[in-house]
């Protein structure tokens, strides 16, 4: 089977999986609570959500939450209402819960996108790109500022590419490209765009009317 998505012949349709922290307060977003307090900080992050959720959902694409959060938190509920598939995260490390992600989501030859919730500049047009990247290559990224990276594309089910990564460090994104070379996979880096983490990071989303309506 083959689909139409965007102007683009895909053998399946895409699928977005998006990871999700549940905005609650003092679980979430805490290095904005100096900033903002616990409350605030987590209508930071239940904005970031509803953003990167709105953003997947104008495409004609599967998308999936999962969280490590609790599914009864109301702005979960309020997504399930919408029609949006919930899971729960594995309690393990972040390489380990996008691997069984993916190994329990994406289907053989289906691009599929894993991005989380922190980048407010994260738009329609990256995650298109992003997929019509995915046509000539095997892998996409588009790294963060801070040396992660802000989404992650793949093909096909590629387990090696969250092994011995040093997560939360300034080297997650080149970790990663050497770890798709070394196994011989075309890697293709996309623009890098700005992850919200810190109270600058905020000011400079709030500058770029990043975060209207919060």
């Amino acid at each position: 089977m083959r689909v139409t998505f965007a102007g683009m012949t895909l053998p399946l349709r895409p699928i977005i999986v998006i990871f999700a922290k549940a905005p609650q307060p003092g679980l979430c977003k805490t290095r904005l609570i100096p900033l903002l307090g616990a409350r605030g900080a987590a209508r930071v992050q239940n904005r970031l959500l509803h953003k990167v959720v709105a953003t997947a959902g104008s495409l004609d694409a599967e998308v999936v939450i999962y969280t490590d959060g609790r599914l009864t938190h109301p702005s979960f509920l309020r997504l399930r209402r919408q029609g949006l598939r919930l899971q729960k995260q594995a309690r393990t490390d972040l390489g380990q819960r996008m691997r069984i992600a993916l190994a329990a989501e994406q289907r053989p030859g289906q691009p599929c996108l894993i991005l989380g919730t922190d980048c407010p500049g994260l738009r329609r047009h990256d995650l298109i790109q992003a997929l019509a990247t995915l046509a000539r290559t095997d892998v996409v990224c588009s790294p963060a500022m801070d040396g992660g990276y802000v989404l992650i594309g793949t093909r096909h089910y590629q387990p090696s590419l969250f092994r011995r990564i040093a997560w939360g460090s300034p080297w997650v994104f080149s970790q990663t490209r050497h770890a798709a070379r070394k196994s011989k996979q075309r890697f293709t880096p996309l623009a890098p765009l700005a992850d919200l983490d810190w109270p600058r990071d905020y000011f400079q989303a709030r500058r770029r009317g990043e975060l209207a309506g919060y």
